[in-house]
């Protein structure tokens, strides 16, 4: 069956940047880094070692939690529009992908999910005819640039370089799961276009 929605897992709905602060305060002793990061890739490019460290080693990457709320709020898409028209579209380092699967699965998402896997395919390859769900402003861009569908950045952690880039460009945009079911809902009733 034909996909509605396609939605982002890291830090969309599984809080990868608490590990992320977690991680850098560890190993390199400086608390509270979330306020200071101004680009999607900042946190890579200042601390390399955080791909191989954390985003691609099982035993640290799935030591993280559900962003509050992403549950319910999954929920509540499956019962607007069938488990069978969602499905979770991760960017993902290799040595993670068996391990996270089992992970999605055990906190009761049910749906396909797609890898996309770094400097390999690019997520709007497995997006096409849907609703994007994602955090990255590049995601969403090319989402709609290539496949010319909707797109929402989602920044539960109100990072300013997220809201900014989206308000520069103009993008749909939420906050909270409340505010991003709302947009979903209006756009699938036919009241939003493009």
């Amino acid at each position: 069956m034909d996909k509605i929605i396609s939605l982002d897992f890291d830090d969309c709905m599984y809080d990868l940047m608490e590990l992320n602060i977690n991680y850098v305060e560890y190993a390199y002793g400086l608390p509270n880094i979330d306020s200071q990061i101004e680009s999607y890739y900042w946190l890579y490019q200042n601390f390399p070692d955080i791909g191989n460290v954390l985003w691609n080693n099982v035993d640290h990457y799935t030591q993280g939690k559900l962003v509050p709320g992403a549950k319910e709020f999954y929920d509540k898409l499956v019962a607007l529009v069938g488990e069978d028209k969602i499905q979770i579209v991760t960017s993902s380092m290799p040595d993670v992908i068996k391990e996270k699967n089992q992970m999605i699965k055990s906190f009761g998402f049910n749906c396909d999910v797609v890898h996309s896997i770094f400097n390999v395919h690019p997520k709007y390859h497995f997006t096409k005819n849907t609703i994007l769900i994602e955090d990255h402003m590049g995601n969403v861009r090319d989402h709609i640039l290539y496949n010319q569908c909707y797109g929402i950045v989602f920044n539960h952690r109100k990072l300013n370089y997220i809201r900014t880039q989206a308000i520069d460009e103009f993008t749909y945009y939420a906050e909270t799961f409340d505010e991003l079911f709302k947009i979903i809902e209006r756009r699938l009733m036919g009241y939003e276009k493009m």
